[in-house]
């Protein structure tokens, strides 16, 4: 391994204070898991095709970096779901108008579900500038980028002889993927009120018969593990959601009795009547009509705003100020940036390279232009571009440099966006994307090449 590194450097390695002890292992010869390669047990087959690649090499974090991500994928769903409230009054009207496009049905369907069952399962997308991390945006309900790496955590272990010089418990990674069907069920006994029996229902989109069946099984060793623990019954279905019906207020799948239903695919249409079932609480889903309202980045905007008018306690104020930065509605005319009111146009046009211009409602990076990164000329087309639909500005902040093997297997600078989990009142952990500042483009997600990291706590 060629070292392009020196000593007064390690502070900013992806490895941290273990960044000498790590890399004297001799066993990596490769800076990405050669998943397909390895025919480990551990490795569920579902993933060993995996679409994307996945450092080779930890990231390591202290339990106080830890405490600060817990904090926040607990506390910013919480305040957002007091945006109808704080914000529109609970004006139906308003609220369909910001969030749905004036559907004050699905508004009201919103509402009453936030109300009805608070918690959440999200992901924050955060970057590190310096010492405070940034909230980007806020991912809402079952599909949520990141579970994947769970499965490798094994694998990553044993190419590192050095996790072996300390207990396992002194380097924790979460397991998102047994805690997101802990949270689900825990969600389905409580909003349900079961106690024997619980049936869930994943909704996949078309793939292959052995891609969907490696699927379920993968699902059901996860959620057996939950139902031993609750000591009751059940299993995971799949199949044509246009099988599920509402039967007396209740939900069957092809006479099943089913009690959560999680959406673990793209654009999965449900029958309003399941809507209601949900409604009447007898069943629950991962995915309603309230996680509009949560996954809406211009909450972020109405957070702020909120916050600027002292509206939450002392120490919310402080957190949403700290962690989220400036944001707002691109077809908003006048704003204050930095104790100073603009013009909105006139602000990110003069200042382009300060600011990012986002879809609302984008996912995978896409819509998202970084004035740093386009001309003058390709900037005010986006900005004619946003202005037709619902997008946001927001400060730009780049990640810190962090020293990362590349894929020629140099230690060289990369940025790092952040992915923490939330779920409810449980923290899931975090995974990290990473990308060469050499080739840095701005947007650093999985689907644009970044590449994935385990992230690992030392206590």
């Amino acid at each position: 391994m060629k070292e392009v590194y020196n000593k007064a450097s390690y502070k900013n390695s992806i490895l941290g204070e273990f960044h000498e002890e790590f890399t004297e292992n001799k066993k990596v010869s490769s800076p990405r898991l050669n998943i397909n390669e390895i025919n480990k047990e551990e490795i569920p087959d579902l993933f060993k095709n995996y679409d994307y690649e996945v450092c080779s090499w930890p990231i390591i974090i202290d339990s106080y970096k830890s405490s600060l991500l817990e904090e926040l994928t607990f506390k910013i769903p919480k305040l957002i779901s007091k945006i109808p409230e704080l914000y529109f009054k609970n004006d139906i009207k308003k609220i369909a108008d910001y969030y749905y496009e004036g559907n004050q049905i699905m508004a009201q369907l919103g509402l009453i579900s936030l109300q009805m069952n608070p918690n959440s399962s999200i992901r924050l997308d955060l970057s590190l500038p310096e010492t405070d991390f940034k909230v980007l945006e806020v991912n809402a309900g079952s599909l949520l980028g990141g579970f994947e790496l769970s499965s490798f955590e094994s694998v990553l272990r044993d190419l590192h002889p050095s996790f072996l010089n300390f207990p396992r418990e002194k380097f924790k990674s979460y397991n998102v993927q047994q805690k997101y069907f802990q949270f689900l069920i825990n969600e389905v006994l409580n909003y349900t009120g079961e106690k024997n029996e619980v049936n869930i229902f994943i909704g996949l989109t078309d793939k292959e018969d052995s891609v969907r069946q490696n699927a379920m099984k993968f699902i059901n060793g996860l959620v057996k593990k939950e139902f031993t623990k609750f000591k009751i019954k059940g299993k995971a279905f799949t199949g044509d959601v246009s099988e599920l019906k509402n039967e007396n207020g209740a939900v069957t799948y092809r006479g099943i009795p089913i009690h959560g239903i999680t959406l673990l695919g793209k654009n999965i249409p449900l029958d309003k009547t399941i809507y209601r079932s949900f409604i009447q609480k007898k069943v629950y889903l991962t995915t309603h009509f309230g996680y509009a309202i949560l996954g809406d980045k211009r909450s972020l905007v109405l957070l702020r705003k909120l916050a600027l008018q002292n509206s939450f306690s002392k120490e919310e104020n402080e957190l949403i100020l700290r962690s989220i930065p400036f944001t707002e509605s691109l077809s908003e005319k006048i704003t204050v940036f930095k104790g100073k009111e603009y013009d909105v146009l006139e602000l990110i046009k003069e200042q382009k390279n300060n600011f990012v211009i986002k879809d609302a409602v984008g996912a995978q990076g896409d819509n998202v232009f970084i004035g740093e990164f386009e001309t003058e000329k390709s900037w005010n087309e986006i900005i004619n571009l946003g202005l037709e639909k619902n997008y946001i500005i927001q400060e730009y902040c780049a990640s810190k440099n962090y020293l990362a093997p590349n894929k020629n297997n140099l230690w060289v600078d990369h940025k790092l966006i952040w992915g923490a989990f939330g779920f409810g009142e449980e923290y899931g952990g975090v995974w990290g994307r990473l990308s060469e500042t050499i080739n840095d483009v701005g947007v650093i997600n999985s689907a644009k090449g970044a590449v994935e990291a385990i992230i690992f706590e030392y206590n």
